[in-house]
């Protein structure tokens, strides 16, 4: 299949790369050296990232320290999904913050690509990082599945993005001054839109196509170390 994709392959990394679809919008903000460097990179790692380099930068100096935290989703790197999130405390009740996910990883001729954003805004019940919690998502991605025998995905290849938005519930258990664990249950409307490709001797593309689903996008056993 991969010869029927090369040529849309090649400017694929143009539409995950936010920056870049804002330049195109408004092309002055290209002036901006680091702007325009940012919206032209090719690295997979910096580009997929990009969301928590820029609520880095964006975090204002005399913020806190104990108000952010790094994190990671287990149940995702478990199921080699990597994931990487931080997480800004804005009030005594009330944190921002955005959890990214990608796998590259092929395995032989199987693929289960995908990438994922997924800012969040929690309301804690008790105080920042403590206790239950309620919370609110966007999510947004990308994803390549092909050779997968799964979920009637035999003989075909998608890739595509999806876009939706849900809620989440859980608990942040405390294990020492700056660790913690984040047990969460969530559920979120997805939208999907790809091409869908029969494979086998004469390959095709079958056509585009939609759809709506409920996935537990926001369900996981997070580690979370508060920076001191």
């Amino acid at each position: 299949m991969s010869f029927i994709l090369d040529v849309k392959l090649q400017n694929r990394w143009r539409l995950f790369n936010p920056i870049n679809s804002c330049i195109r919008r408004y092309p002055l903000l290209a002036n901006i050296r680091i702007v325009r460097y940012l919206g032209t990179c090719k690295n997979n790692g910096l580009r997929l990232f990009m969301p928590i380099f820029v609520m880095l930068i964006l975090i204002p100096s005399n913020t806190k320290a104990q108000n952010f935290a790094l994190k990671t989703n287990m149940l995702y790197d478990v199921l080699s999904v990597p994931s990487l999130g931080c997480e800004v405390a804005v009030e005594k009740h009330f944190s921002a913050g955005i959890m990214c996910t990608y796998n590259p990883i092929k395995y032989g001729n199987k693929k289960w690509k995908n990438f994922s954003f997924q800012p969040e805004v929690k309301y804690w019940f008790h105080r920042k990082y403590t206790g239950p919690f309620v919370g609110i998502n966007m999510i947004t991605g990308g994803f390549n599945v092909d050779n997968l025998h799964a979920y009637g995905l035999y003989g075909k290849h998608r890739q595509g993005h999806f876009v939706g938005a849900g809620i989440s519930v859980g608990y942040n258990l405390i294990l020492t001054n700056r660790c913690s664990i984040e047990f969460s249950l969530g559920a979120d409307y997805v939208r999907t839109k790809f091409e869908r490709f029969r494979e086998g001797d004469s390959p095709y593309k079958e056509g585009d196509f939609t759809g709506n689903t409920v996935l537990p996008t926001g369900t996981g056993v997070t580690l979370v170390y508060i920076i001191k």
